[in-house]
């Protein structure tokens, strides 16, 4: 079951000119962080730099052991003036393990 308080990662600052702005837990099959590039450039950058594989070569770490363990997808939403500039998702037998 995937759990998250919410309140602790509103509005926080998880990478340079990314807010995370919410994680939404979807029929506790997915897990959804959606953040907001705080300016153009920055819309830019991500929409032209971060990939499924980028997530990937990440792992293992905390996210995608627990993913793996519980069966979660996890997508990444990326917005700019609330337009959607990129989606990614990457299901648990995708891991590096």
């Amino acid at each position: 079951m995937i759990q998250q308080n919410l309140k602790d990662v509103k509005g926080k600052k998880i990478n340079e000119g990314l807010i995370l702005t919410d994680v939404i837990n979807e029929n506790n099959t997915t897990l959804v962080y959606v953040s907001t590039a705080e300016n153009k450039e920055y819309a830019d950058f991500y929409k032209n730099n971060q990939s499924k594989s980028s997530l990937i070569n990440q792992s293992p770490n905390a996210l995608s052991k627990t993913a793996v363990k519980y069966n979660i997808i996890v997508k990444w939403k990326y917005y700019f003036n609330n337009d959607k500039i990129l989606e990614l998702t990457v299901h648990p037998r995708e891991w590096n393990k």
